[in-house]
C-alpha cells in the first residue's frame, strides 16, 4: 500500500520522521491530531510521531491517521546522557514492547519530568538476529557527538536497524552538520534519512513556541534570545520544501519512505493482557481455573452437579475463556485461600455474587444459581 502510494506520489514525497506534539510538553506547539492533518493535506503517505521521552499522544494521533488515511509510525526522541538524543521506531509489537520499556527506564531514574538513558540501554534491546524487525534507530547528527553514539551503535544494529538523520533547517549549522553526516556514512557505510525537527504543524505557530520555549527556561520571550528557534523551519515542511532541502541528498527522502514500508506495528494490534499467574506444572490458566471449579462445585453442591448448575458454570467458564480472564479469577482465590489460611476474615462482596464460579472457588457465600442471580451483571 505504502509502495503504490509512494509511486503515485513521485519522488517529492516524502516521510516526517521527527515530529513532536505538544505532549513534548512546552516545546511542541501542535496537537497531535494537527500534525496528522497537515500531512494529509500535503498528500504524505504517513507520519512519524517522536515526542520526547513518552508515548503520550500516539491514541490521538492514531485515531486522526485512521480518519485521514494516513499511515503512522510510532516513534519517541530518547534523551541520552550527555545531552544527546536518538530516534527510536517500533517496526512491529515487539519493537513497541521495547520502545516503552526503554521509556519506563529512563524515566524512572530521573524526578518526574525529566528522563535519562546511557547508550548501553540501548543494546540490552537489540533483537537477537541482525535485521530481524522490532525497531530501527535514527542519530541526528546535531554535532560532534555522535560520532562518538555511532562507534558504540554500529556493530550491534548495523546498516539495517542504524541511520544517520539529515537535520536541516536552512541555517549556518546545516553545512557543518552535512559535513560531519558524510565523514560518519563514509566510515560506517550507513544511509542518511532526511530528519528536520518539526515542532509544530505550521509556520504562524512558531510565535507559540517562542514562548512555549520562554516559559521551559524562565525567561521572559524578550529575553530569550539564543534560546529561541532562529527560524519558521520547524513547522511541517511541504513535499516541494523537503525536495529543495534536500536537493543535493534525494536518497535521504525516499529512505524515509523505506522504513515506512517496513513497519508493520499500528494500535489496534495492543489488547489489555492480565499478568500471568503462576501455575502447576503442565497447566494453562484455563485448565487450573477449570479445576478449581469442578472441585470447589462438588464440595459445594455433592458428588452429582444439578443439571441447572453444570450448565451455568459451563457458560461463565466459556465467557471467562473468550475474554482471557482466567487470570483475574485466580489471583482472586489465591488471596481467599492465604486469607483463611491466615484466619483472616474476606468475603466477595456485590454482585461478585452472580457467579458459580467465585461461589465454587470460596470467594462468595450465596447460591448464585439457587437465587436465579445473573452473571453478566458481575462480569461487566
Amino acid at each position: 500500500m505504502v509502495a503504490s502510494k509512494q509511486a503515485a506520489l513521485g519522488r517529492s514525497s516524502y516521510l516526517p520522521l521527527w515530529c513532536k506534539s505538544y505532549y513534548s510538553f512546552l516545546e511542541g506547539a501542535s496537537a497531535p491530531d494537527e500534525l496528522v492533518a497537515a500531512a494529509a493535506a500535503y498528500e504524505l503517505p504517513g507520519i512519524a510521531l517522536s515526542d520526547r521521552d513518552g508515548l503520550y499522544g500516539v491514541v490521538r494521533a492514531h485515531v486522526a491517521a485512521r480518519e485521514h488515511g494516513v499511515q503512522l509510525l510510532h516513534g519517541a526522541e530518547l534523551s541520552l546522557s550527555g545531552g544527546r538524543v536518538v530516534l527510536m521506531y517500533a517496526l512491529d509489537r515487539a519493537g513497541y514492547g521495547s520502545l516503552s520499556q526503554l521509556i519506563t527506564r529512563g524515566r524512572s531514574r530521573r524526578p518526574k519530568g525529566e528522563s535519562l538513558l546511557e547508550p548501553e540501554d540501548l543494546l540490552e534491546f537489540q533483537p537477537s538476529v541482525k535485521g530481524s524487525g522490532r525497531f530501527v534507530l535514527v542519530l541526528p547528527v546535531l554535532n560532534e557527538t555522535a560520532s562518538g553514539l555511532v562507534e558504540l551503535l554500529f556493530p550491534a544494529f548495523g546498516r539495517t536497524r542504524l541511520f544517520l538523520g539529515a537535520v536541516r533547517h536552512e541555517i549556518p549549522e546545516d553545512r557543518q552538520r552535512h559535513a560531519l553526516l558524510l565523514d560518519l556514512s563514509r566510515r560506517y557505510g550507513l544511509r542518511s534519512v532526511a530528519t528536520p525537527e518539526v515542532l509544530y504543524h505550521a509556520p504562524d505557530r512558531q510565535r507559540l513556541q517562542d514562548v512555549l520555549t520562554s516559559i521551559r527556561h524562565g525567561v521572559k520571550l524578550s529575553e530569550a534570545g539564543t534560546r529561541l528557534r532562529p527560524n519558521n523551519r520547524y513547522a511541517l515542511p511541504t513535499p516541494n520544501l523537503m525536495q529543495q532541502r534536500y536537493q543535493d541528498i534525494p536518497e535521504a527522502l525516499s529512505t524515509g519512505l523505506e522504513l515506512l514500508e517496513r513497519a508493520e506495528f499500528g494500535l489496534e494490534m495492543l489488547e489489555y493482557r492480565y499478568p500471568e499467574e503462576p501455575l502447576p506444572e503442565g497447566y494453562s490458566s484455563e485448565g487450573r481455573l477449570r479445576e478449581l471449579c469442578q472441585h470447589g462445585a462438588h464440595e459445594r453442591y455433592g458428588e452429582s452437579l444439578p443439571e441447572q448448575v453444570r450448565l451455568q458454570l459451563e457458560k461463565e467458564l466459556a465467557l471467562i475463556r473468550e475474554l482471557r480472564y482466567e487470570g483475574y479469577f485466580l489471583t482472586m482465590y489465591e488471596i481467599v485461600a492465604f486469607c483463611r489460611a491466615q484466619g483472616i476474615l474476606c468475603q466477595g462482596r456485590g454482585s461478585a455474587a452472580n457467579s458459580v464460579v467465585c461461589y465454587s472457588l470460596g470467594i462468595t457465600a450465596v447460591d448464585p444459581v439457587r437465587m436465579q442471580l445473573l452473571f453478566e451483571r458481575f462480569l461487566s
